[in-house]
């Protein structure tokens, strides 16, 4: 595996995605894992984001690699209920490098907690430690930050995935 480039279809296959899965992209920004994402499985991926221009932006790839099975939903995942999904409704949330551009993390893993069915996985990737130089890393969540906030809304035990050297992953599992 490179251990420089993020591989967002290697990680999604490690972690189970399938043509059947429900997947909801916290900040997906241009589709970083929303496109291959909507490749792998023929059900719905809904690219959620506060920034209508990067729903602009992951919908104009979309329909340039003819992937019709995206919903993009412009919405703030710090209000209650943010996302609009219905609760247990989804397989696997993504949260990519999104925690440190949010004031209310616990928000985030609330909501991904409420939508997530039993046995359903969030997965969060944020930057390792010293990866963030000059980049703002005072605002910077660390791997045990992340796991602190799932914990306080129910996740327990986050399986570590690799990403890549300057990326941490965590997979939680909602288990009820």
């Amino acid at each position: 595996m490179d251990t420089v480039g993020l591989k967002p279809d290697v990680i999604l296959r490690h972690l189970g995605v399938h043509s059947q899965s429900v997947i909801a992209d916290f900040g997906c920004g241009p589709g970083v894992f929303s496109l291959p994402a909507a490749v792998l499985t023929d059900a719905s991926v809904h690219a959620i984001d506060v920034r209508k221009s990067m729903l602009d932006v992951c919908g104009h790839e979309a329909q340039h690699r003819s992937l019709h099975n995206l919903v993009f939903v412009h919405a703030n995942l710090e209000l209650d209920r943010g996302s609009g999904l219905p609760d247990m409704s989804v397989d696997f949330v993504i949260m990519r490098k999104i925690l440190s551009q949010n004031e209310n993390k616990q928000a985030l893993f609330r909501e991904a907690y409420r939508i997530l069915r039993a046995s359903g996985k969030l997965v969060v990737i944020g930057w390792s430690d010293g990866s963030m130089e000059g980049l703002g890393s005072g605002e910077h969540v660390r791997r045990d930050q992340a796991e602190a906030l799932g914990a306080i809304v129910g996740f327990e035990d986050p399986e570590e995935i690799f990403v890549n050297v300057h990326h941490y992953g965590l997979a939680f599992t909602r288990e009820d």
